[in-house]
């Protein structure tokens, strides 16, 4: 079997453990039913609010293939003059989830997570959940802060 093929497996079997463990947390599950690989996860942040988490396969290059938890912060990151400092100086504090732009025309910025098919096994839903929860709650934080422009 190839290293892609060991990662799609290993994709599935995370998205199964996530999808088992949501309902402990109050996390609702929304399957694509065009692409059984991908999900979204609702899940409860602070204050009532609620964060979107997507997860779907990635192509890796050196594992074939990986899971990919990530929540959108901003669509349309304006150019303004020291933000990306700022954002930089609050991700050193991250434990598992980094920032990242995507450029579709526009930059987006989004918090992710990643796992790679090593990482992926039977008592890995305790940490795939934690995952997923950071992702959100970062998200969520991140978002407040620069709606409200302070993320000093």
């Amino acid at each position: 079997m190839s290293n892609q093929g060991q990662g799609q497996g290993k994709v599935q079997e995370a998205l199964a453990l996530l999808d088992a463990s949501a309902a402990s947390k109050q996390i609702t599950v929304q399957s694509d039913p065009s692409d059984p690989s991908r999900r979204a996860y609702t899940v409860p942040t602070v204050d009532g609010r609620r964060q979107m988490v997507h997860a779907q396969p990635a192509i890796d290059p050196l594992f074939g293939e990986r899971l990919d938890l990530t929540s959108m912060v901003l669509r349309d990151v304006p150019p303004e003059p020291g933000l990306l400092l700022r954002l930089l100086k609050a991700a050193k504090d991250f434990r598992r989830v980094r920032l990242a732009m995507l450029d579709n025309h526009q930059f987006q910025l989004v918090v992710m997570a990643s796992f790679v098919p090593d990482e992926i096994h039977e008592g890995a839903s305790a940490r795939l959940l934690h995952a997923l929860r950071e992702v959100a709650a970062v998200a969520d934080s991140m978002e407040r802060q620069l709606t409200s422009r302070d993320l000093e």
